[in-house]
Protein backbone atom coordinates (compact mmCIF):
# COMPACT_ATOMS: atom_id res chain seq x y z
CA UNK A 1 0.00 0.00 0.00
CA UNK A 2 0.92 3.70 -0.74
CA UNK A 3 1.97 5.53 2.42
CA UNK A 4 0.27 8.99 3.29
CA UNK A 5 4.05 10.55 3.57
CA UNK A 6 5.04 9.06 0.23
CA UNK A 7 5.76 13.09 -1.15
CA UNK A 8 6.80 14.08 2.64
CA UNK A 9 3.30 15.54 3.54
CA UNK A 10 3.02 16.66 6.75
CA UNK A 11 -0.48 15.22 8.33
CA UNK A 12 -3.11 17.98 8.30
CA UNK A 13 -5.86 16.56 10.97
CA UNK A 14 -9.29 16.02 10.44
CA UNK A 15 -11.69 15.96 7.49
CA UNK A 16 -11.79 18.82 4.42
CA UNK A 17 -13.73 21.25 6.86
CA UNK A 18 -10.26 21.65 8.87
CA UNK A 19 -8.27 22.59 5.90
CA UNK A 20 -10.57 24.95 4.69
CA UNK A 21 -7.98 28.30 5.79
CA UNK A 22 -5.06 26.46 4.34
CA UNK A 23 -6.85 25.93 0.74
CA UNK A 24 -8.47 29.72 0.71
CA UNK A 25 -5.02 31.22 1.87
CA UNK A 26 -2.92 29.21 -0.29
CA UNK A 27 -4.27 28.25 -3.79
CA UNK A 28 -7.60 30.67 -3.81
CA UNK A 29 -5.78 33.91 -4.84
CA UNK A 30 -3.91 32.43 -8.33
CA UNK A 31 -7.19 32.56 -9.99
CA UNK A 32 -10.56 33.95 -8.43
CA UNK A 33 -13.69 33.14 -8.35
CA UNK A 34 -13.35 29.85 -10.44
CA UNK A 35 -10.72 28.40 -8.25
CA UNK A 36 -13.05 29.34 -5.09
CA UNK A 37 -15.43 27.27 -7.14
CA UNK A 38 -13.20 24.47 -7.61
CA UNK A 39 -11.87 24.49 -4.08
CA UNK A 40 -15.26 24.09 -3.12
CA UNK A 41 -16.03 20.71 -4.96
CA UNK A 42 -12.44 19.35 -4.32
CA UNK A 43 -13.84 19.67 -0.26
CA UNK A 44 -17.31 18.07 -1.31
CA UNK A 45 -15.84 15.70 -3.12
CA UNK A 46 -13.06 14.11 -0.15
CA UNK A 47 -15.77 14.59 2.21
CA UNK A 48 -17.71 11.69 0.32
CA UNK A 49 -14.57 9.37 1.13
CA UNK A 50 -16.03 6.17 2.79
CA UNK A 51 -13.40 4.13 3.38
CA UNK A 52 -9.65 4.02 3.13
CA UNK A 53 -7.63 6.92 3.58
CA UNK A 54 -6.32 9.56 0.65
CA UNK A 55 -3.28 11.84 0.86
CA UNK A 56 -3.93 14.96 -1.31
CA UNK A 57 -1.15 17.30 -2.28
CA UNK A 58 -2.50 20.72 -4.28
CA UNK A 59 -0.31 22.34 -6.58
CA UNK A 60 0.02 25.11 -4.90
CA UNK A 61 1.59 22.05 -1.91
CA UNK A 62 -1.40 22.37 0.33
CA UNK A 63 -1.67 19.20 1.58
CA UNK A 64 -4.54 17.19 2.81
CA UNK A 65 -4.81 13.99 4.60
CA UNK A 66 -8.55 12.38 4.52
CA UNK A 67 -9.36 9.18 6.49
CA UNK A 68 -12.57 7.69 5.50
CA UNK A 69 -14.63 5.98 7.79
CA UNK A 70 -14.18 2.69 7.55
CA UNK A 71 -10.99 0.60 7.01
CA UNK A 72 -9.59 0.49 3.33
CA UNK A 73 -6.59 1.03 0.75
CA UNK A 74 -4.31 3.87 1.09
CA UNK A 75 -3.61 6.29 -1.86
CA UNK A 76 -1.21 9.23 -2.42
CA UNK A 77 -1.63 11.38 -5.23
CA UNK A 78 -0.52 14.63 -6.18
CA UNK A 79 -2.16 17.43 -8.58
CA UNK A 80 -0.08 19.10 -10.86
CA UNK A 81 -3.09 20.93 -12.45
CA UNK A 82 -6.41 21.71 -11.19
CA UNK A 83 -7.93 21.62 -14.81
CA UNK A 84 -8.13 17.54 -13.66
CA UNK A 85 -11.78 18.41 -11.75
CA UNK A 86 -13.06 20.27 -14.48
CA UNK A 87 -12.14 17.06 -16.42
CA UNK A 88 -13.91 15.10 -13.90
CA UNK A 89 -17.15 17.57 -13.45
CA UNK A 90 -17.22 17.47 -17.59
CA UNK A 91 -16.50 14.01 -17.93
CA UNK A 92 -16.29 11.77 -14.74
CA UNK A 93 -14.14 8.96 -14.92
CA UNK A 94 -13.22 9.17 -18.46
CA UNK A 95 -12.29 12.88 -17.25
CA UNK A 96 -10.36 11.68 -14.90
CA UNK A 97 -8.49 8.93 -17.11
CA UNK A 98 -7.56 11.77 -19.57
CA UNK A 99 -6.10 13.74 -16.82
CA UNK A 100 -3.87 10.95 -15.87
CA UNK A 101 -3.04 11.07 -19.43
CA UNK A 102 -2.15 14.27 -19.82
CA UNK A 103 0.08 14.68 -16.35
CA UNK A 104 -2.59 16.60 -14.58
CA UNK A 105 -1.67 14.47 -11.74
CA UNK A 106 0.69 11.28 -10.30
CA UNK A 107 0.54 8.79 -7.80
CA UNK A 108 3.18 6.75 -6.25
CA UNK A 109 1.08 3.48 -6.74
CA UNK A 110 -1.55 3.74 -9.16
CA UNK A 111 -3.32 0.67 -8.34
CA UNK A 112 -3.76 1.80 -4.89
CA UNK A 113 -5.83 5.15 -5.94
CA UNK A 114 -7.43 3.02 -8.22
CA UNK A 115 -8.45 0.29 -5.86
CA UNK A 116 -9.38 3.33 -3.49
CA UNK A 117 -11.99 5.43 -6.09
CA UNK A 118 -13.78 1.56 -6.59
CA UNK A 119 -14.55 1.27 -3.09
CA UNK A 120 -15.78 4.88 -2.90
CA UNK A 121 -17.57 4.27 -6.30
CA UNK A 122 -20.89 5.41 -5.71
CA UNK A 123 -19.73 8.34 -3.04
CA UNK A 124 -18.26 9.42 -6.55
CA UNK A 125 -20.69 9.13 -8.46
CA UNK A 126 -23.30 10.90 -5.98
CA UNK A 127 -20.87 13.63 -6.21
CA UNK A 128 -20.01 13.47 -9.91
CA UNK A 129 -24.36 13.91 -10.36
CA UNK A 130 -24.25 16.55 -7.91
CA UNK A 131 -24.13 20.38 -8.25
CA UNK A 132 -26.78 21.63 -11.16
CA UNK A 133 -23.96 23.64 -12.85
CA UNK A 134 -22.22 20.04 -13.72
CA UNK A 135 -25.76 18.37 -14.66
CA UNK A 136 -26.67 20.78 -17.14
CA UNK A 137 -23.15 20.94 -18.54
CA UNK A 138 -23.22 17.34 -18.94
CA UNK A 139 -26.46 17.41 -21.08
CA UNK A 140 -25.48 20.10 -23.22
CA UNK A 141 -22.37 17.60 -24.27
CA UNK A 142 -24.81 14.63 -24.30
CA UNK A 143 -27.54 16.44 -26.78
CA UNK A 144 -24.08 17.51 -28.69
CA UNK A 145 -23.24 14.14 -29.06
CA UNK A 146 -26.99 12.99 -29.81
CA UNK A 147 -26.63 9.40 -31.84
CA UNK A 148 -27.70 10.50 -35.15
CA UNK A 149 -26.41 8.66 -37.96
CA UNK A 150 -24.02 11.31 -38.65
CA UNK A 151 -22.95 11.37 -35.36
CA UNK A 152 -23.08 6.90 -34.83
CA UNK A 153 -20.63 6.93 -37.94
CA UNK A 154 -18.22 9.43 -35.44
CA UNK A 155 -18.70 7.29 -33.01
CA UNK A 156 -17.57 3.86 -34.74
CA UNK A 157 -14.98 5.61 -36.44
CA UNK A 158 -13.08 6.85 -33.35
CA UNK A 159 -13.53 3.77 -31.41
CA UNK A 160 -13.23 0.97 -33.63
CA UNK A 161 -11.23 2.17 -36.73
CA UNK A 162 -7.89 2.12 -35.19
CA UNK A 163 -6.14 -0.77 -37.10
CA UNK A 164 -5.35 -4.11 -35.88
CA UNK A 165 -1.88 -3.60 -35.41
CA UNK A 166 -3.59 -1.36 -32.41
CA UNK A 167 -5.49 -4.10 -30.60
CA UNK A 168 -2.87 -6.68 -31.62
CA UNK A 169 -0.31 -5.33 -28.72
CA UNK A 170 -2.61 -5.80 -26.35
CA UNK A 171 -4.90 -8.26 -27.14
CA UNK A 172 -4.59 -11.77 -27.04
CA UNK A 173 -4.08 -13.81 -30.25
CA UNK A 174 -7.97 -14.59 -30.51
CA UNK A 175 -8.60 -10.74 -30.20
CA UNK A 176 -11.12 -10.85 -27.39
CA UNK A 177 -11.40 -7.88 -25.88
CA UNK A 178 -13.86 -8.95 -23.24
CA UNK A 179 -12.20 -9.84 -19.76
CA UNK A 180 -10.67 -13.29 -19.25
CA UNK A 181 -10.89 -15.30 -16.45
CA UNK A 182 -7.98 -15.90 -14.83
CA UNK A 183 -7.60 -18.62 -12.39
CA UNK A 184 -4.53 -17.69 -10.54
CA UNK A 185 -1.89 -14.75 -10.64
CA UNK A 186 0.69 -17.51 -13.46
CA UNK A 187 -2.03 -17.77 -16.05
CA UNK A 188 -1.23 -15.47 -18.81
CA UNK A 189 -3.61 -13.73 -21.27
CA UNK A 190 -4.23 -15.90 -23.90
CA UNK A 191 -4.71 -19.11 -21.18
CA UNK A 192 -7.34 -16.94 -19.45
CA UNK A 193 -9.25 -15.89 -21.77
CA UNK A 194 -9.58 -19.79 -23.37
CA UNK A 195 -10.40 -20.16 -19.88
CA UNK A 196 -13.39 -18.02 -20.24
CA UNK A 197 -14.77 -19.51 -23.46
CA UNK A 198 -14.25 -23.09 -21.90
CA UNK A 199 -16.24 -22.07 -18.38
CA UNK A 200 -19.27 -20.32 -20.66
CA UNK A 201 -19.35 -22.77 -22.84
CA UNK A 202 -20.59 -25.51 -19.58
CA UNK A 203 -22.69 -23.13 -18.46
CA UNK A 204 -24.53 -23.05 -21.96
CA UNK A 205 -24.43 -26.68 -21.83
CA UNK A 206 -23.13 -26.28 -25.56
CA UNK A 207 -22.57 -29.58 -26.81
CA UNK A 208 -21.10 -30.83 -30.55
CA UNK A 209 -23.61 -30.29 -33.21
CA UNK A 210 -24.64 -26.88 -31.90
CA UNK A 211 -24.00 -23.22 -33.67
CA UNK A 212 -23.34 -20.12 -31.33
CA UNK A 213 -23.78 -16.51 -32.51
CA UNK A 214 -21.56 -14.36 -30.63
CA UNK A 215 -23.17 -10.79 -30.45
CA UNK A 216 -20.26 -8.92 -30.18
CA UNK A 217 -20.11 -10.35 -33.69
CA UNK A 218 -19.50 -6.97 -35.20
CA UNK A 219 -15.48 -7.20 -34.33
Amino acid sequence: MASSNAFGARNVPGRPEDADPALSRRDRPSTGRMEALRLSFIRRLLARIDRGHLSLIMPGGTEIEIEGRSAGPSASIRLHSGRLFDRYLANGAVGFAEGYIDGDFDSPDLADLLELLDRNAVAWEKSYHGPWPARFLRFCQHWRNANTKTQAERNIHAHYDLGNDFFAAWLDPSMTYSSALFENDAVGLEAAQHAKYEHLCGMIGLANGHRVLEIGCGW
